[in-house]
């Protein structure tokens, strides 16, 4: 198993599949050939294991974060876009305030 080229605090680019529904009445024909949608997610790299790969989205500067988890078996590729601290906000806003 190779080792991944990103890591904690990375900024990655996740293409994953969503899961398509439809409530209107639709035709059995087009239900059998509907595929999951493809999409894309941008955000830090929390932590990843075995099943699952964890980024945040938004941080703020008391440390709190939103963020996606998701399940390796939807995801379609991982890209490194560059490197940012996630909790950068401490060490630019020190004395500001004071």
């Amino acid at each position: 198993m190779t080792k991944p080229d990103y890591e904690e605090g990375d900024i990655l680019e996740i293409r994953w599949y969503d899961i398509v529904e439809e409530n209107d009445w639709t035709k059995l024909s087009k239900a059998r050939e509907d595929k999951p949608l493809e999409c894309k997610s941008i955000g830090w790299l929390i932590s990843e294991d075995k099943d699952c790969i964890r980024i945040a989205y938004h941080a703020s500067i008391d440390g709190d974060v939103s963020y996606t988890i998701f399940p390796k078996k939807s995801v379609i590729s991982i890209s490194k876009v560059e490197s940012a601290e996630i909790d950068d906000f401490k060490e630019s806003s020190e004395g500001e305030n004071e």
